[in-house]
């Protein structure tokens, strides 16, 4: 939500880059059905503990399956470095047997796991490890999977693996747009590896691999921008802003691309009644999900670029680089209204949200606006922490963290209801329902906090917090140890 270019969350939520190497599986070449692999691995009935995955709590810290928040933890296998996905009472979360560029590999797993009472509903056993997390679109579930970086970080091009490549033309038949797509061939052979990503398309339903593929165009890094029940939405990057990447629409049956197009890297996007909205180098872009067709564009515009586009009825709201914040109408990319940072004594703005039909930015100057989204008005102005680094809103409350800080703010008014200094910083405030909780990088903790801003409960894994979901059911804990636990708000 990040106006300033792609946040923490968005990086480690949509591009993660985990280290790899496996035989490629698969690949996409809309115009040969049989070459998108199919890995028929069938769910499983579930794992025991190892010896290597099994740690114990240290003397000066509470066994964390005695928190008297805890509802179930499982045990996924390995480390669970990116957010679980939280749809339809469904925790899907993926695990990680390379926990660095330099350590030894393991098992590698998505898991679906009830979220009242963490039963396993399904495991699958990935090639290569999980570099994103979870993406569901109808009945598939998406992961990004592979490359040549450590998990978490952006790293660095880890170059071209593939050999044999190949521009195979055409399309899955009766779409337009560009329409042309890649074979990235074997890039294992003579012993070589991999360090193209891959998406895995797995069934939702039953954990069945449905297909796999990589893009030989553009960088060796993918991030799924969203899904529908018939599409998937990837952006191919190297961490280059200069460099020419490319969007693709992939058919959810069989993983064919319907077409591609040149906008330079895309790592943030939201689809909207059949409609993809992404920001990228090249432009602000609006393209139908079935051809690809630009239903306007913002060419040039990269101001927008890696930017989450916020969905407000029929306008769509974005940050720029500068701070600045821009309604443009959905229908036809119509300037609505505009903040710009330049002219507004309260400076740029460093995060946005949306929530009970108000939209909440926060600014660098830690002050907090409550926007009307609908013509730009700012309704309130609040004083928040001195710098500003992030916010999460409520029908009733908004949240804005900065430095070891957090305030609370009636939404409809702006009148502060508490404030608290935190013990760490680098502050990432989340909501469970009406629960506003704090995750502290720093110290590895998950705080949650009461209605007057009183520390309502204190999670921290003596194996290292490593990634954290909020849902309205409550929060989702990965450790390095490769546990998730859930509790309670």
């Amino acid at each position: 939500m990040t106006g300033r270019g792609p946040s923490r969350r968005a990086l480690l939520r949509r591009a993660g880059s985990v280290a790899a190497l496996a035989s490629l599986a698969g690949c996409f070449r809309p115009d040969d059905p049989g070459s998108s692999t199919s890995t028929d691995r069938r769910p499983t009935d579930g794992r025991t503990d190892s010896p290597e995955n099994t740690t114990e709590p240290a003397p000066d810290k509470p066994d964390p399956t005695t928190h008297g928040r805890l509802r179930w933890h499982v045990d996924v296998g390995e480390r669970v470095g990116q957010e679980p996905t939280v749809v339809d009472g469904t925790v899907y979360v993926a695990g990680t047997g390379r926990v660095s560029s330099g350590g030894d590999g393991g098992e590698n797993r998505l898991l679906a796991v009830a979220a009242g009472d963490g039963s396993e509903r399904w495991a699958f056993d990935a090639a290569v490890p999980p570099a994103s997390s979870p993406v569901v679109g109808g009945d598939v579930v998406y992961v990004v999977g592979g490359g040549s970086n450590s998990d978490g970080g952006s790293g660095t091009n880890g170059g071209d693996g593939g050999t044999g490549a190949s521009d195979a033309g055409g399309n899955d038949g009766g779409d337009s747009g560009d329409g042309s797509s890649e074979d990235a061939g074997d890039s294992n052979e003579a012993g070589g590896t991999d360090a193209r990503q891959r998406l895995l398309a797995v069934g939702r339903e039953g954990g069945e691999g449905r297909w796999e593929g990589t893009f030989d165009r553009g960088g060796p890094r993918l991030a799924v921008l969203g899904a529908t029940d018939r599409s998937a939405f990837v952006g191919t990057t190297d961490g280059r802003p200069d460099a020419e990447e490319e969007l693709f629409g992939v058919r959810a049956e069989g993983g064919y691309v319907r077409w591609r197009w040149p906008l330079g890297d895309a790592v943030e996007g939201t689809v909207a009644d059949g409609t993809l909205y992404a920001g990228t180098p090249g432009g602000l872009y609006a393209l139908a999900e079935r051809t690809g067709e630009a239903l306007w564009a913002k060419e040039g515009a990269s101001e927008y670029a890696g930017t989450e586009p916020l969905v407000a009825d029929d306008l769509l709201v974005v940050g720029s680089e500068d701070g600045s914040v821009v309604a443009f109408e959905r229908a036809d990319g119509e300037e609505r209204w505009r903040y710009a940072a330049a002219s507004e004594d309260d400076g740029p703005v460093a995060d946005r949200a949306l929530a009970g039909g108000r939209l909440f930015c926060a600014t660098e100057s830690g002050a907090l606006l409550a926007f009307d989204p609908s013509d730009g008005s700012v309704s309130w102005r609040a004083s928040g922490p001195e710098t500003a680094g992030a916010v999460v809103a409520t029908t009733r409350s908004a949240y804005v963290a900065g430095g070891r800080e957090l305030f609370a703010f009636d939404a409809e008014g702006g009148t502060e209801r508490w404030s608290a200094e935190l013990d760490s910083e680098g502050v990432e405030p989340l909501v469970a329902g009406d629960v506003p909780l704090a995750v502290l990088r720093d110290s590895g903790a998950l705080l949650a906090f009461d209605a007057d801003g009183g520390e309502r409960w204190r999670f921290a894994p003596d194996e290292g917090l490593a990634a954290v979901a909020a849902a309205p059911s409550g929060a989702y804990v990965g450790t390095d140890a490769g546990y998730l636990y859930a509790l309670d708000a």
